[in-house]
Parts: structure tokens; C-alpha cells; sequence
């Protein structure tokens, strides 16, 4: 069955108004205007429209942020070139692992050219483990009476002013919150406890394991390297 287009979303009509311009008009209505924006989205059927709009704005915003990060890179040239000159002296100290130990720059380069091709996969992947932990919480307080979609929707438009460097996380955290609000149809109160909920369920599921993890690999193999290392 074909989703409903709400005239209110500009980017479900996109076909007719112009990719382009239906993107901006509706970056405008979610980052500036979110009360009226977000009540049309509760009442939304389109939800692939919604990641549509999610992924481009979420790789505009990854495009501007490598931009930005152009003039810096030949600081980082230079990071990079010292920090291959200190492992190369420090490899025979180390042992059998001293071979790898040249590895991590070239590493930590490609894996930053990886993330950036994949950032629409990730970006993805992000927002459905975000609405995931979000509904759960949200159905604790009583506060997703249209259900995972209209969340998942609200998220992926709240999201919008994540395209702006530096502050555009945190005024993406406040409309997400206006989003909830009004897609879901409940008071602010509700969507801003399940909001700051939803973060500190997701660092006890995810950051205390990922910390542990953490520890454990230090005091496995990190501590017996630097002891390796002081020793000589």
C-alpha cells in the first residue's frame, strides 16, 4: 500500500517540488518551526521519506564537517609522519608485537576514509538503535501512543540540524524532544524524561560493556607492553 503524502512535509512531495528545494523547505520547517512541522509527521504515513531526508541531510552534514577539516590536514600529515617516526624506534622494543605496531597510523588512516564513505550505513544503523532504545523507554512512561514509526520519523526529522558544525548536536537534542512531543502527541515532560532515559539506558547497555572491554584489553596486553617497554 502506497504511504499518504501530507502536504506539510515538503520532501514526501519531492517529485513535484524539486529534490532540492523540497530538502531545504523542509530542513527550514524541522529546525525552525518544529510545534507545527512535527504534528504533520505524527499524522504521516511516509517513513521512508523521513530516512530519506535523514541519510542526505545526515552526509551533508559529514561532507561539511570533512570540508572544514581540509585545513587541518596537513597538521595531521605531520601527526602522522611523527607518529610512524616513535613507533619505528619503539617496534624492536616491543617484541613480536613490534611489527604490527607500524600498522596503526595506516590503520587509523583508512579507517577514517572508510567511515566516511560508509556514513550513510552508519548513519542508518544509528538512528534505528537510537529509536529502538528511545520507544522502549518511551512505552515505560506511557508516551508512544502512535507507535515505533511515528518515533522513528520524528527522530530521523529532528535530526536535521545535525548538518550544522559544532552546536547543530544540540540543537538537534532539543527539537527531537519538540519532535517526540508532538508526533506522539504527549507532553513535553514525558518526551524530555524519556529522552534523558533513553541516554543513560544506552550507556549502561553499551558504555559500561564497551568500557569493560576497554580495561580488559589494557591490562591483558597494553600493561605488559609499556612494562616491556620500561624494562628495556
Amino acid at each position: 500500500m502506497k504511504a499518504k503524502i501530507s502536504a506539510e512535509i515538503p520532501f514526501e512531495n519531492w517529485r513535484v517540488k524539486g529534490f532540492w528545494r523540497s530538502l531545504w523547505e523542509t530542513w527550514v520547517l524541522a529546525s525552525c518551526y518544529p510545534n507545527s512541522f512535527f504534528k504533520a509527521v505524527g499524522e504521516s504515513e511516509n517513513t521512508v521519506a523521513a530516512l530519506g531526508f535523514y541519510v542526505v541531510v545526515g552526509v551533508i552534514g559529514v561532507v561539511i564537517n570533512f570540508l572544514i577539516g581540509l585545513p587541518f590536514e596537513g597538521y595531521n600529515s605531520v601527526v602522522h609522519r611523527l607518529l610512524q617516526k616513535k613507533i619505528a624506534e619503539s617496534a624492536p622494543l616491543m617484541g613480536k608485537w613490534g611489527p604490527y605496531l607500524g600498522l596503526i597510523p595506516s590503520f587509523l588512516t583508512e579507517m577514517k576514509w572508510v567511515s566516511f564513505f560508509m556514513s550513510p550505513v552508519t548513519l542508518l544503523v544509528d538512528l534505528l538503535i537510537s529509536a529502538v532504545f528511545l520507544q522502549i523507554v518511551l512505552l515505560i512512561v506511557k508516551a508512544a501512543p502512535k507507535g515505533f514509526y511515528a518515533t522513528l520519523r520524528a527522530l530521523a526529522y529532528g535530526a536535521a540540524p545535525n548538518a550544522v558544525p559544532y552546536f547543530g548536536w544540540l540543537w538537534a537534542s532539543v527539537i527531537s524532544i519538540i519532535a517526540l512531543s508532538r508526533a506522539q502527541g504527549v507532553p513535553a515532560w514525558k518526551t524530555t524524561l524519556a529522552y534523558l532515559l533513553q541516554v543513560l539506558l544506552y550507556f549502561l547497555i553499551v558504555g559500561v560493556p564497551l568500557m569493560i572491554i576497554v580495561w580488559l584489553v589494557i591490562r591483558t596486553y597494553l600493561n605488559p607492553l609499556l612494562h616491556q617497554f620500561q624494562v628495556h
